[in-house]
């Protein structure tokens, strides 16, 4: 059997007309008809939680932190989502980007996916806040199940 290897890789919304003409059709006329969600971990957004490095510097004990992250959110993806193909790619120096390519996906409201953004969300981005991390027994289900799991490790 042949192996076949991508030579290109597309990831992005499928829309109303084609990219290049969105300075062409009507106002509003130009929309994503479907979309694939995707998750950003960066490991700034862990400083205050990290007690090796900051910014952008990193070190095998901030890997274990991206590790951490990574297997918690595939695991909310797969057993409270049903999502089934994720692609991971090593965003640059300091985190991971997660593609969600599943077909039953892509059709979903900005309202839904908003849902499952803000359930899998556990950094709090605002000027004001010290603290971007919040993990308690408060927050969504998908965060008390990390805060238990993580609190017996």
């Amino acid at each position: 059997m042949q192996k076949m290897n991508p030579y290109k890789i597309d990831t992005g919304a499928v829309y109303s007309h084609r990219p290049n003409q969105h300075n062409t059709v009507k106002l509003g006329a130009f929309q994503a008809q479907e979309k694939e969600l995707v998750l950003d971990t960066d490991m700034t957004d862990y400083d205050n939680v990290r007690r090796c490095c900051s910014s952008a510097d990193t070190c095998s004990k901030c890997w274990s932190l991206m590790t951490r992250a990574i297997r918690n959110t595939d695991t909310a993806l797969k057993e409270d989502f049903g999502f089934k193909r994720r692609l991971r790619v090593y965003s640059g120096r300091r985190g991971v980007h997660c593609s969600v390519c599943d077909k039953s996906l892509r059709k979903l409201s900005s309202v839904v996916y908003s849902g499952i953004v803000e359930y899998l969300s556990l950094v709090k981005r605002s000027q004001d806040v010290k603290k971007k991390v919040h993990l308690t027994e408060k927050n969504s289900p998908f965060c008390q199940k990390i805060y238990k799991h993580n609190k017996k490790l």
